[in-house]
């Protein structure tokens, strides 16, 4: 029963992971929108 606890939480983990790297992958492209469009 742990074992089985454990994998969920590891996928639940990896899953976190790549949710908050697409949150920050994406804050930084509108960032970066936002100074090119600062530009023109």
């Amino acid at each position: 029963m742990s074992s089985f606890f454990h994998k969920i939480s590891e996928e639940f983990g990896q899953k976190i992971q790549e949710f908050l790297e697409n949150i920050f992958t994406f804050t930084r492209k509108l960032k970066s929108y936002e100074y090119t469009q600062k530009l023109f």
